[in-house]
């Protein structure tokens, strides 16, 4: 099948976009960016989306909208309708998103591929860096998620303390309920990898919530 794959430019997304690109063609990348935070759309850092469709290698199709409305999501659906089949979304467990998309698939008549559903979180985890996905934590929001979180890669000794979190505080080692937010710098479908240069950190100390912005990066060959 042809495909349009929506990505955030975190691990969820990225990963599904790399599971389905194995048996099908992945011809467009859709990110559609929140004016502010929501439970569906992002706000943060997708300006790096721009450099992933360049190292992917796949045009991206870019929308900005407002809170949880689908208008720009559909626009941006409606804009690739005639030359794909069906839409990937990196959705694990999150009803929420899986069914706003496939409403939006359905009135296309697309098929909504959503290769990660139900997988176990730390399955997912594994195979992340297994595979050598290079990941990045920018936001954290949970007990346990400290600022020292911020900027830190996902390896095998940063899933064993998430493990231990979940053991204590039954966050979701995958970050599925908002507890972290990743940004994808390098994994095996890139051409070329991410290089940041320069982040702000920012640590709300009274409401245990930290971000991290990242305000130049670039590409660069691996």
């Amino acid at each position: 099948m042809k495909l349009a794959a929506l990505i955030s430019g975190g691990k969820d997304s990225i990963y599904a976009l790399k599971r389905v690109s194995e048996d099908h063609d992945v011809n467009y990348l859709i990110c559609v960016k929140a004016e502010a935070d929501s439970k569906f759309l992002h706000s943060e850092n997708l300006d790096l989306v721009k450099l992933q469709s360049e190292a992917l290698g796949i045009p991206l199709v870019w929308r900005e909208g407002s809170g949880e409305g689908m208008a720009p999501l559909e626009d941006a659906i409606e804009t690739v309708s005639d030359k794909v089949d069906g839409i990937v979304s990196g959705a694990i467990a999150s009803n929420y998103q899986r069914e706003r998309v496939e409403t939006i698939c359905d009135r296309f008549d697309l098929e909504s591929l959503v290769p990660l559903w139900g997988m176990d979180e730390h399955e997912l985890m594994e195979n992340l860096i297994r595979e050598s996905f290079d990941i990045v934590v920018v936001k954290v929001a949970a007990q346990g998620l400290g600022d020292e979180w911020l900027g830190r890669k996902i390896d095998g000794k940063a899933l064993k303390d998430l493990k231990d979190l979940e053991t204590q505080y039954s966050i979701h080692v995958a970050g599925e309920g908002g507890e972290f937010e990743t940004v994808v710098v390098d994994c095996p479908i890139f051409s070329r990898k991410i290089n940041i240069k320069k982040v702000d950190k920012k640590w709300e100390a009274n409401t245990g919530t930290g971000y991290m912005s990242i305000i130049s990066a670039g590409l660069v060959d691996k």
